[in-house]
């Protein structure tokens, strides 16, 4: 009894599979990060809170204008530090 054994194997590199492969790679690549639907909550949040406290904890005297324009300022000062904080120069240099 030499019974011959007979390996099969499957072309992995079809014209098929690799489309197969792209897709699935395209939809990882399409799928939010766990950082972008964290900073997309927060941001919400935020959009959604300030008004009430603008309301809650500013005079009714107040000049409005002068308000949203130190919201403004701060917000980019703020931007500003985490950008200048979390990336090296060269990458700074490479966003120019």
């Amino acid at each position: 009894d030499n019974a011959e054994e007979i390996e099969v194997t499957t072309e992995t590199n079809s014209p098929k599979t690799n489309q197969k492969q792209q897709g699935q790679q395209q939809q990882q690549q399409d799928r939010l990060t766990p950082t972008a639907i964290t900073c997309m909550s927060l941001l919400a949040l935020q959009f959604g809170i300030q008004p009430i406290l603008v309301r809650k904890y500013t005079p009714q005297t107040i000049v409005r204008s002068s308000v949203v324009l130190v919201q403004e300022v701060v917000k980019f000062g703020i931007a500003g530090a985490v950008y200048f904080s979390g990336t090296k120069k060269e990458t700074r240099e490479k966003d120019l």
